[in-house]
């Protein structure tokens, strides 16, 4: 673990004060550049990491820093950290692949390093840490301005098998030099110094809402957030930066329909109309490059469920794949550049800025009242619903039943995100994970059903196209033959998740949470 210090003006000193303290070999001054990354939801930081990128022997080591332990690996020439599954094969590529998945690092914050390098000593002249004290510039990535300076900062780096050294090191700065050690770290000191805020974006809703807040308010502030979340989005889904851009997009997008089709008789209905219609507009022409997306990334896995000697046979499906996605991002970057969506935005959120309705409004009867009760209202109808159409499922219930419960939990499940402030954390937390498992069930089984049908249909394509031989009309065969298996299982699997979200237990919270809430049905 590498610890790092502030050094202040009246430490200048210390390179020299550890020199009369502990054996030391003084290296070369040196100046390099170095850049930290991060994706764009902060995973890094939200696992307490950080990934610097920075000057080394021959080339640039990429350094991934944790509470514990220090990985490495070396770049290849002119090479800078993108998608995990681009970086060289080493332990430090295995520890980011599951944090990072799909997401593609991006640069946080620039700096210009020049520091000195100690190395500290033992009686056989062996090296058993190193001391590095540095003062660096910043810059936001891609500004050309001036650079901000940053307060100088030792670091100790501990040497494999000689933790004690490092120990005393500390120590020593730490009590008899006085420097205070950072718990900021270097990037989140950097990234502030040149405007970033760490964390700053998340597709979560995090909200705080007033329980007796009017409930056109309140539904208004949960839909500006979602709106944030588009334009937050809207670079990142035109560049193609990483699927997750439009991933995340679209989850704002749906969270929206959703939220002015169960905040019942509280606009006025002509502006709900049209705010659904232009949104699912918007939906649909973004869903093509979110449907292929998502078959670009489970290639590999389709991959692994067939036998080794077939999967090869696949790759005529990844050519097809990349093809149709080039076409389709076509339309969508033309799609978010027309005028069409450019008016969309302009008169939502002119519309979300508006005033209250008014109390007048006879087709609003809900603006006015409290969110809690209507949130409630709306909730256990919700939920009583998802109760009767779990219940009417059997074994012989076709498909579609339970396709159709998927939507009424997903409707259940973005009211109680929405209004999660407005009841007790530990209890609404239990129901959302409830909820999210019954989900998980159905969402899987709705899933491997598409698939099959998306990938017969892609077959029929690629025959067309001229793109499907003989050998990968049945490697895509067998792989539908798979997918229909796991289904098949899902589908038993419902039973035992439907009676585990509906328990005696959950019922009763259900019931204590938003029917004692709800005044009256909406």
């Amino acid at each position: 673990m590498t610890l790092r210090y502030v050094i202040s003006d009246k430490h200048s000193d210390t390179a020299d004060a550890i020199a009369r303290r502990f054996p030391v070999a003084a290296e070369q001054r040196y100046r390099c550049s170095a850049a930290y990354y991060d994706t764009f939801d902060w995973r890094l930081y939200h696992h307490g990491l950080s990934l610097a990128s920075r000057c080394g022997d021959g080339g640039r080591i990429l350094r991934l820093e944790a509470a514990e332990e220090t990985l490495e690996a070396r770049l290849g020439k002119g090479q800078v950290p993108g998608f995990v599954w681009e970086l060289p094969a080493s332990p430090l590529r295995d520890a980011l692949a599951p944090l990072i998945e799909m997401r593609r690092l991006l640069e946080v914050v620039d700096l210009n390093v020049q520091g000195q390098l100690l190395r500290v000593l033992d009686n056989e002249d062996k090296t058993v840490a190193r001391v590095r004290i540095e003062q660096c510039t910043a810059r936001a990535p891609g500004n050309d301005g001036d650079p901000i300076a940053l307060p100088a900062a030792l670091r100790i780096e501990p040497v494999k098998g000689y933790d004690k050294a490092a120990r005393a090191l500390d120590v020593f700065v730490n009590a008899e030099l006085g420097l205070q050690s950072s718990s900021r770290g270097e990037m989140v000191s950097a990234a502030t110094a040149v405007g970033r805020h760490p964390g700053d974006y998340s597709s979560k809703l995090a909200l705080r809402l007033g329980s007796d807040r009017r409930t056109d308010e309140a539904t208004r502030i949960v839909l500006r957030v979602l709106l944030a979340n588009m334009r937050a989005n809207e670079d990142g889904v035109r560049a193609n930066t990483d699927s997750e851009f439009l991933h995340d997009f679209r989850v704002a997008v749906r969270r929206t329909r959703s939220a002015l089709a169960q905040m019942k008789r509280v606009f006025p209905a002509p502006a709900v109309a049209h705010f659904r219609a232009e949104f699912k507009w918007l939906g649909g022409v973004t869903g093509p490059v979110r449907d292929l997306d998502v078959y670009l990334l489970k290639l590999d896995d389709y991959r692994e469920q067939l036998p080794a000697a077939v999967r090869g046979h696949l790759d005529p499906l990844g050519m097809f794949l990349h093809r149709h996605h080039k076409t389709e991002r076509v339309r969508l970057v033309a799609a978010l550049r027309s005028a069409r969506y450019r008016r969309l935005m302009r008169e939502w959120a002119e519309f979300l800025e508006g005033a209250e309705v008014d109390v007048d409004d006879v087709s609003c009867p809900n603006a006015a009242r409290p969110i809690c009760d209507v949130a409630s209202e709306r909730i256990w109808r919700v939920y009583r619903g998802v109760c009767k159409r779990g219940g009417a499922i059997g074994p012989g219930t076709p498909g579609e039943a339970l396709h159709e419960l998927r939507i009424e939990c997903k409707k259940l499940r973005y009211l109680m995100e929405f209004f999660s402030s407005l009841y007790p954390s530990d209890q609404i937390r239990v129901l959302v994970k409830a909820l999210k498992q019954l989900q998980e069930n159905l969402g899987d089984f709705n899933d491997l059903e598409v698939q099959q049908g998306k990938l017969r249909g892609f077959a029929h394509e690629m025959s067309a196209e001229g793109l499907a031989g003989v050998d990968t009309l049945l490697a895509m065969g067998q792989l539908v033959e798979h997918l229909l298996q796991r289904q098949r299982r899902e589908r038993r699997r419902f039973a035992k998740c439907f009676v585990r979200f509906r328990s005696p237990q959950n019922s009763e919270r259900f019931r204590a949470l938003f029917a004692g809430s709800a005044r009256r049905e909406t």
